[in-house]
């Protein structure tokens, strides 16, 4: 501080200096304090204002202060306090409140810190104007609410404090520049809080202590060393309004120290271009650094060393460094501006190739693109994609490189990599095929395990590999393994065993990679067949009594063997049986052919069984005791497989049973019964009496027996008779009335119907 620096002899003097302590000044003016805050003259600074409280004492609530001989970070400054400015120096051991609650708090604060019931404020307020694109300045917050022991309660008051920047030119809406870095959050005594105290932590990797006796400042704990930087338009007015407030009461006092000179007004060049931060330049690319303020001179450096002949507002960088510019305004106001410049240090190979084993005939082969990158580069990239065609560097034709690419021998394609710093480069990929002229191994066996008809088998694969040495003229140098897919061979993932079942049925097509010394020789088809050892499905067969059947083998080879001792291809039988036939398909495999042979008399021995006495639900089963197999109908035209009949009336039913084969045929008639329900007895000719129609027919033998509703017998009779409602010669009253049906072959039906009159 320029005027602060003239004076400082007086203050080290004028106060007492405790080691360890900062030490603090009230005498100074605005306009002094200012001047030391102000770095350059590149800043036209007016309307310097500082509002408080000034205590009876005479003892402001801000001022200037110096490290002294203690360890706080900043050498000297301004401090802004929500009590007396002589109570901030060191050490911490009592709580600071020394603000009286008459003292107000402050609006603006409260509106750009979003809390309310403020006390004690404190601002600086002043305004410039730039003449730079960039101001920037370092600050350090303390505050007695950063508590360790207390009560919980303690942890709802946050003070708080901002720097409200408003371009008065342009009449913009104020900001608060004080927020925690990276959030638009701002910074206050619960919004950076350390580990271990009586509150939560929050950013605690801005928090610098919880401060003790030994600590230079009065305040129970203080944040890290921050920065504030914004853009600026040079030649526009500015308002800052940097204030300071305790929340909720005028208890526990907080304080924002501004460090010495650090208000400085500079040319921002943009964001460093860094490897680490993945945004440094791409090979062959340039940077413009464009500095351009009015009326003013250039001087452009780079590492420290100054750059002949370049004194224009711009700079292309084309190589790495650390360049800055120094520019000199007419009225003597000098600013700078700094960036350091990487170029991206990327290792590619321009042009690869890329082989694979091409399997043998074929004149393409399946390439894995992605295994190309490896031969390409060892650097970590952000993206890579593949296409077809580069048309002086326009790529088009893209690959899906997540499934293999079939292309022919001496194909190019072309890969774009983009870096992790977003570089473009371009790589050709020549396509090889490594492949002789193989014949495929067809191998086919005989499916003889328990399952035999499933077509899966097990493959001695050393055996099929020494087939194909023994057909190619190969060595037992030469290494054959098998795989089941083309890419699974050229990875050499996933060798197949020795002892290899097919996995697919009966047919599968596997592959044989022929290597010599570590070298692909060709891959191979090898065509595995399995043969089912009973893959003719069992013959049902009938034939009536006394005819004679040709029993016939599938035409396969020779060699057959009957059951009945014959070895001929086809039999005659005339007998009900089983008969079998073994024999040899043309690939050698043994195969079993079954013929059922059943002998058909015709419908000869026949029971027919009725449910009757359902009204219209009535059934007929009919039951065949002949081999044979028939089909069965109530017309003799409409025939059914089924052997009942449903949902019959009462009445008299022709069944015609006959052989499928033409064996015969059978003719029935059978009886439905039913009883009447009632009888009404009025001489109409209507239901006059009550009889059981058809039983005559079926059981001419049937008793029947009828009893009153008490048990009485009334009258009995032969099927063939009925009865008349009366009891010797007396009309019965109506009622319901019981029956018994006695039949021929000792079974009963009981039943009950009603007497009308």
């Amino acid at each position: 501080m320029k005027i602060i620096h003239k004076i400082l002899f007086l203050v080290l003097f004028s106060q007492p200096i405790f080691a360890q302590q900062i030490t603090v000044n009230n005498t100074f003016t605005n306009q002094q304090l200012i001047d030391g805050f102000i770095n350059g003259t590149c800043t036209n600074i007016l309307n310097v204002n500082f509002n408080g409280h000034t205590f009876s004492d005479g003892m402001k609530s801000w001022g200037y202060f110096n490290k002294a001989q203690s360890n706080f970070p900043f050498e000297e400054g301004i401090v802004l306090t929500t009590g007396k400015l002589s109570a901030a120096p060191g050490p911490s051991f009592s709580i600071l409140s020394d603000g009286p609650s008459s003292w107000s708090g402050d609006m603006d604060l409260q509106n750009a810190v979003n809390i309310n019931n403020t006390y004690n404020a404190s601002s600086l307020i002043f305004d410039f104007i730039p003449t730079a694109n960039t101001i920037r300045f370092d600050y350090i917050f303390a505050s007695e609410q950063y508590l360790i022991n207390g009560t919980q309660n303690q942890c709802s008051y946050t003070d708080g404090f901002a720097f409200i920047l408003t371009n008065v030119t342009a009449g913009t809406t104020p900001q608060n520049l004080a927020l925690v870095p990276g959030t638009n959050t701002p910074v206050t005594s619960s919004t950076i809080r350390g580990t271990g105290g009586l509150c939560p932590a929050s950013n605690a990797q801005y928090f610098a202590s919880y401060n003790d006796i030994n600590s230079p400042i009065a305040y129970n704990g203080n944040t890290v060393p921050m920065q504030v930087e914004t853009t600026v338009i040079p030649g526009n007015t500015y308002r800052i309004k940097i204030v300071i407030a305790d929340q909720g009461n005028a208890l526990y006092d907080s304080a924002v120290f501004l460090r010495a000179n650090s208000f400085n007004a500079e040319i921002d060049l943009g964001a460093n271009k860094l490897i680490a931060n993945n945004n440094a330049l791409c090979a062959n690319q340039t940077l413009t650094l464009n500095a351009t303020t009015a009326n003013a001179t250039y001087e452009w450096f780079r590492n420290g060393n100054l750059i002949t002949n370049q004194n224009q507002a711009t700079y292309t960088v084309t190589e790495t460094g650390t360049y800055k510019v120094k520019i000199t305004q007419q009225n003597g106001c000098i600013s700078e501006g700094e960036i350091t410049v990487e170029y991206e240090l990327f290792d590619f190979e321009e042009t690869v190739s890329l082989q694979v084993c091409g399997v043998a005939n074929e004149n393409t082969a399946a390439f894995n693109l992605n295994d190309a990158m490896d031969l390409i580069t060892n650097d970590p990239v952000d993206s890579i994609s593949f296409y077809q065609n580069n048309n002086n560097g326009v790529l088009s034709g893209i690959i899906n490189s997540t499934i293999p690419y079939n292309a022919t021998n001496g194909t190019q394609v072309y890969a774009r990599i983009i870096s992790e710093s977003g570089c473009e480069n371009v790589g050709t990929i020549n396509l090889l095929i490594n492949s002789e002229n193989i014949t495929p191994i067809t191998q086919t066996k005989c499916d003889t395990d328990a399952n035999s008809s499933d077509g899966f088998t097990s493959f001695n694969l050393t055996e099929i590999a020494q087939i194909i040495r023994t057909e190619n003229n190969f060595t037992q140098n030469h290494d054959i393994d098998f795989f089941l897919t083309v890419q699974d061979a050229n990875n050499d993932e996933n060798t197949l065993p020795n002892n290899f079942t097919n996995t697919i049925a009966n047919q599968q097509e596997i592959y044989a990679k022929v290597s010599i010394n570590g070298t692909c020789v060709a891959i191979l088809k090898i065509f595995l067949n399995v043969v089912n050892t009973e893959s003719v499905q069992q013959q049902e067969l009938s034939i009536c009594q006394g005819e004679t059947i040709t029993l016939t083998a599938a035409s396969q080879n020779n060699n057959y063997v009957w059951n009945t001792g014959e070895t001929t291809q086809s039999i005659q039988v005339s007998t009900a049986g089983l008969y079998t036939v073994t024999y040899f398909s043309i690939d050698g495999c043994e195969i079993t052919q079954n013929f059922n042979v059943n002998i058909s008399n015709g419908p000869t021995d026949v029971q027919i069984i009725t449910t009757d006495f359902n009204e219209s639900n009535n059934s007929i089963t009919v039951i065949v005791n002949d081999e044979g197999i028939f089909e069965y109908s109530l017309d003799g035209v409409n025939y059914q497989l089924s052997n009942i009949f449903t949902g019959l009336g009462v009445g008299t039913f022709t069944v015609y049973i006959r052989d499928l084969n033409g064996c015969g045929e059978k003719v029935l008639s059978v009886y439905i019964l039913d009883y009447p329900r009632f009888i009404t007895p009025n001489a109409d000719g209507y239901n006059d009496t009550w009889r059981i129609p058809n039983l005559t027919r079926m059981d001419p033998n049937a008793i029947i027996s009828i009893f009153d509703r008490y048990g009485k017998l009334l009258y009995r009779m032969r099927s063939q008779f009925s009865w008349d409602g009366t009891f010797n010669g007396k009309l019965m009253p109506p009622s319901d009335y019981w029956f018994l049906v006695n039949y021929s072959n000792g079974k009963e039906l009981r039943g009950h119907f009603s007497l009308i009159r």
